[in-house]
């Protein structure tokens, strides 16, 4: 995750988005490895194409934080948007031009909460898209 973290800073400092990042991994996690970089990266990179389309710098920001809260794992993900977000079929349309191969981090997203029995909210309001995933932990 430290990697991941740190490619992604370094390609938010290319493209002038400030990436505030507290993420504090908990032992008793029921996410491997593997599952943690893609619902982080999929998460970060869903916020980073959303800042990219914001034409003020200033207004570009991803807030990330992550931490143990009673028996359950909580990430949030806050990030500006511009363009109205579409809707269809119970998830948000890609606004990237080829749309048949775009638009999977939503899906692997909802995949790993959703195997893992946990849940996520997205809501949008007051020009921030805020993505909240809530994850059980493993019992002591």
């Amino acid at each position: 995750l430290d990697i991941l973290l740190q490619e992604k800073r370094s390609a938010c400092e290319e493209d002038d988005i400030k990436l505030d990042a507290q993420i504090n991994l908990c032992g008793n996690l029921l996410l491997s490895p593997v599952e943690i970089c893609i619902l982080f990266g999929n998460l970060l990179d869903n916020a980073m194409e959303a800042n990219k389309q914001i034409n003020s710098t200033a207004k570009r920001r991803i807030d990330i934080v992550a931490h143990k809260k009673n028996n359950s794992f909580v990430i949030k993900v806050v990030n500006p948007y511009e363009k109205p977000v579409k809707w269809s079929d119970g998830g948000i349309v890609t606004t990237k031009r080829n749309q048949y191969e775009h638009g999977f981090g939503l899906k692997n997203i909802a995949k790993i909460v959703h195997e893992k029995k946990g849940q996520y909210s997205i809501r949008t309001e007051h020009g921030d898209f805020q993505i909240c995933i809530l994850l059980p932990l493993e019992e002591a």
